[in-house]
């Protein structure tokens, strides 16, 4: 006789994925952000990544 597998575990670990790999997905869309506050949207831009590469500080 076949038993019928439960949906929960899968069901759980897509939600355990989508928990840790949303802030990732919202961090990384957020930093194309031209606002300065991050609350609105304020356009496309690669302000902040001209300003992280010309820093002498990081480099």
């Amino acid at each position: 006789m076949m038993t019928k597998k439960s949906k929960i575990p899968g069901i759980l670990t897509w939600l355990v994925l989508l928990f840790f790999y949303l802030p990732i997905l919202l961090l990384v869309i957020n930093s194309f952000n031209d606002s300065r506050t991050g609350v609105t949207w304020g356009g496309f831009t690669l302000k902040w990544y001209s300003q992280l590469f010309a820093a002498r500080e990081i480099w």
